[in-house]
């Protein structure tokens, strides 16, 4: 409950426009973290929008805001996906972000500390290199995209991700389109006399 307020409040305060989490309906999920976070993403999200929840919010000046467009990682091979994004052009910060993810992995310190467990074996691995961000990054590079890189071939990439993508709107079907109800009116509305 109290994530969920949060991130309510953070949404109609920042007036996020995406959304990048954890698929809230991932089949196959397994880790608690992930299907907390997804499903109190998810919530907020929606609850953000509307204008009866948390009328605190409205008392300090905040007005509901809808959050616009949603990606759910695919983060288990079961999980469906509906794009696929070219994330070539930003390895390295991918490699960034899976380098500093030390208490999870898959990743982290992953690469010194191997390094350090072959050198004690009178093992050295030339990539690795001599100190441990070396090691770490080419760890990353050897063998934590390699998702990355067997999804892009399919698709005549280098490295590509693929998220569930919910597009503005949602996923209700038979909702009205406010934007094309104007450009209608604006297209096709008659001025007339009142008279």
């Amino acid at each position: 409950q109290e994530l969920r307020a949060r991130l309510i409040f953070l949404f109609r305060a920042l007036k996020i426009d995406t959304v990048f989490t954890f698929n809230p309906w991932g089949h196959g999920e397994e880790n608690p973290d992930h299907i907390i976070t997804a499903q109190a993403v998810e919530a907020a999200r929606w609850m953000a929008g509307m204008g009866k929840d948390y009328p605190e919010h409205t008392a300090a000046g905040l007005t509901p805001h809808t959050v616009r467009d949603q990606y759910y990682w695919t983060v288990r091979y079961v999980q469906p996906y509906n794009r696929v994004v070219d994330i070539s052009a930003y390895i390295e910060k991918k490699i960034d972000a899976m380098v500093v993810n030390k208490a999870q992995g898959p990743a982290g310190a992953a690469g010194s500390l191997l390094r350090k467990k072959l050198e004690a074996a009178g093992i050295r691995i030339p990539a690795f290199g001599e100190n441990d961000e070396t090691a770490d990054r080419e760890y990353v590079r050897l063998f934590g995209l390699c998702d990355f890189s067997d999804l892009a071939e399919k698709y005549e990439l280098k490295y590509a991700e693929a998220f569930y993508y919910i597009p503005p709107g949602g996923t209700f079907i038979g909702t009205v389109d406010s934007e094309a109800v104007q450009k209608y009116i604006d297209e096709n509305g008659m001025v007339h006399d009142k008279n």
